[in-house]
């Protein structure tokens, strides 16, 4: 699929006044297409990890390492 500025209208969240270079909590969300369950699922409000899951689990605990130069602290993180 190409993008097309008429059908795919992005805007951005982000506060016009605000300086965001400033050290601060970030919060990153994945939403998969469609909404699909594809890393696990919910039994019992614990999440399960499948296969796809795990790989998650696996490459956002090497993302400290990976991205060293931006002086982040991982405090946390939930798939």
């Amino acid at each position: 699929m190409n993008y097309n500025p008429k059908e795919h209208h992005r805007r951005s969240t982000r506060l016009k006044e605000y300086d965001y270079s400033n050290p601060n909590w970030y919060y990153v969300t994945i939403c998969t297409f469609d909404r699909k369950h594809l890393f696990g699922e919910v039994k019992n409000s614990k999440m399960i990890s499948n296969e796809y899951g795990k790989v998650v689990d696996e490459e956002w605990l090497k993302t400290k390492e990976l991205r060293a130069l931006l002086k982040t602290k991982f405090r946390g993180y939930n798939i």
